[in-house]
């Protein structure tokens, strides 16, 4: 459309229009890892605050953000100044051909809407090929769950009646750590033998199971 309206400043501007994508993307994708690592921090420091470490650890979260953040304005700068050139770029050529007589001030100002607003679609449809990455590979993990064999057969309707049930529990060498913080082990070679009859609560320092 943007090029039968004014097919000479629209050539200008698919020039330039990979420029504009990437500004936009760098910003897009900038602003989202900001988020990303300010809500990262905030769910540590909010498990850090539950084991009651809040008045040593809270503050070191927070300082990590702020030198993180401290490096951002330099990508942030160059993009505004690449979208602020294109803009200048845009409306000196759209006013050297209206006064060429080529095309009317009404068609430079469609012209960059409609091009700028393909660009926009552009980079929103670029932005989401992670997210369904991410979605399909999550449908793939669960139709893998469900292709796996079971040892209990389901279409056995008598079922498996074990003779006799002693409840004795025992754990030998157990690792184990949250997804959120891998590189803390809560259990590390862990070791139990509850006897039958008998019950057990795991306590940690601050006195919660």
């Amino acid at each position: 459309m943007g090029l039968i309206i004014a097919w000479r400043l629209a050539i200008v501007l698919i020039v330039v229009q990979p420029l504009i994508i990437m500004c936009f993307y760098t910003r897009y994708v900038m602003l989202k890892s900001i988020f990303r690592k300010a809500r990262k921090e905030q769910g540590d420091s909010t498990k850090l605050a539950n084991e009651n470490y809040y008045t040593i650890l809270i503050p070191r979260p927070n300082t990590k953000m702020a030198q993180k953040g401290s490096r951002k304005p330099t990508d942030r700068e160059y993009s505004s100044c690449i979208k602020n050139s294109n803009w200048s770029l845009n409306c000196w050529y759209g006013r050297k051909f209206v006064s060429q007589g080529y095309i009317s001030p009404r068609q430079v100002f469609q012209t960059i809407i409609i091009l700028m607003s393909t660009s926009r679609i552009i980079i929103d449809t670029g932005s989401m090929i992670t997210d369904l990455a991410r979605g399909w590979d999550a449908i793939i993990a669960v139709f893998k769950i469900l292709d796996n064999d079971t040892k209990i057969e389901p279409e056995n309707e008598e079922g498996y009646m074990l003779e006799r049930i002693i409840s004795h529990v025992e754990l030998c060498n157990v690792h184990f750590s949250y997804t959120s913080r891998p590189d803390v082990l809560i259990l590390k070679g862990f070791s139990i033998n509850i006897e039958a009859r008998k019950s057990m609560a795991l306590v940690r320092k601050s006195g919660s199971r």
